[in-house]
């Protein structure tokens, strides 16, 4: 991708409604023994830590910053939602929807 493209895209994602309610932006970690056991010419590995947005939510925290946002600026006043039964992702929405008084 193109340095032009990718200031297009930020600019578009910047213009997208979103609420902040996570703690962001969310560290990257070097996983420096892992390349260690793996021997020479490993290549360095990252990651992301979304479990660092403040909540057990991670990565649902991040897209629930962008779908309550449309939610709010169409002036919804119903969420639907579906999750499998043990999905942590139904406690992630209750505790963002406390916050904003839903």
């Amino acid at each position: 991708m193109t340095a032009a493209r990718t200031g297009k895209t930020s600019l578009r994602l910047q213009s997208i409604p979103r609420l902040k309610c996570g703690y962001y932006p969310t560290p990257l970690q070097e996983l420096a023994h892992l390349r260690q056991k793996l021997g020479k010419g490993a290549p360095r590995l990252l990651i992301k830590r979304d479990d660092l947005t403040g909540t057990f939510g991670g990565n649902k925290l991040r897209k629930l910053d962008y779908t309550i946002a449309e939610a709010i600026n169409k002036k919804a006043d119903t969420i639907v939602t579906i999750a499998i039964l043990l999905a942590n992702s139904k406690g992630v929405i209750y505790h963002f929807l406390k916050n904003f008084g839903g």
